[in-house]
């Protein structure tokens, strides 16, 4: 009977620790951060995650956070394009905290391109006019007008900036209390140039588009201006701005841009007025992507 009773504690037990050990493995929690290792700078997007099992992305601070009840395998691996991934082994049933410092792909070592006088351009045999071709011949299906329902976030950023500093301006006796407006000179938007920004409106909005019946929202999110009080007339400068600004669809044969009409590079008669070059191909998330170089056919 004694032997009975042990036996039966001991089945109790047992399962009391397999089954605690079941329980410890249904909590396990991981959490952390990825940094680029050089700069230490945060990354988003890297895909942290167990291999054939769940798997999450770094949000805008690198910080990432997977809760699992349980995964056949203990370690974690950690990816992201241009870096050398990252296996991290997992302690099951504990919460713990993994921060991992991701390092570049190794730099490829120096070599010399020769390369052969390019030949005449010519239209016929060109691998990026037959892209454009297709992009040309598709762009009544790609168009958001062709979508029954569309929803994007559009973000506008329109600013008016002088040239180099003007020394009359700077010296006058109005600009004395506006010194702080050099400090920002921005030498880095035009090669050569030093631009002064004197207005500068930013706008984040959600777009709501329908097909039929037609219909467009524009929900503003956010608005930011510059203000230098009574030393510029900001409405008066905005409503210039608006009127010489419209918005630009890539789609239509005609672009305007500041009062000035110009051919869409996707144009039905691009091919004819401007010379394309294939330039980098690359694939990210498995999709192929080409970039495409455009130029005038007239250099004026």
């Amino acid at each position: 009977m004694k032997w009975g009773n042990k036996i039966v504690k001991l089945i109790i037990l047992l399962f009391l620790f397999f089954g605690g050990i079941n329980l410890l493995e249904a909590q396990t929690v991981i959490s952390g951060f990825v940094k680029d290792a050089t700069t230490m700078q945060p990354l988003s997007f890297v895909s942290v995650y167990f291999k054939g099992g769940a798997g999450v992305m770094t949000g805008n601070d690198g910080s990432y956070y997977i809760d699992v009840k349980s995964e056949k395998t203990k370690w974690l691996t950690f990816s992201y394009t241009g870096y050398k991934d990252v296996v991290k082994h997992v302690i099951r049933g504990k919460k713990q905290t993994i921060n991992i410092l991701l390092e570049p792909e190794g730099e490829m070592s120096a070599i010399v391109i020769k390369t052969r006088k390019r030949g005449k351009y010519r239209n016929k045999n060109n691998p990026a006019v037959a892209l454009i071709d297709l992009v040309i011949k598709n762009k009544e299906k790609n168009r958001i007008t062709a979508y029954n329902y569309v929803q994007y976030q559009q973000y506008e950023k329109l600013s008016l900036s002088l040239v180099n500093k003007p020394q009359k301006l700077i010296n006058s006796k109005l600009f004395r209390n506006y010194k702080f407006i050099i400090k920002n000179i921005d030498t880095t938007t035009l090669e050569g140039k030093a631009l002064l920004p004197l207005y500068i409106d930013e706008k984040i909005s959600d777009r709501y588009l329908r097909k039929d019946p037609r219909e467009d929202k524009t929900v503003v999110l956010g608005e930011k201006k510059v203000n230098y009080g009574d030393f510029l007339d900001n409405n008066g400068i905005n409503e210039y701005l608006n009127r010489l600004y419209s918005d630009i669809n890539i789609y239509n044969n005609n672009i305007s841009i500041l009062t000035v009409q110009f051919l869409s590079p996707i144009a039905d008669m691009g091919p004819t007025f401007y010379r394309y070059y294939v330039r980098d191909t690359v694939e990210m998330d498995g999709v192929k992507l080409i970039r495409l170089y455009f130029t005038p056919r007239n250099p004026n």
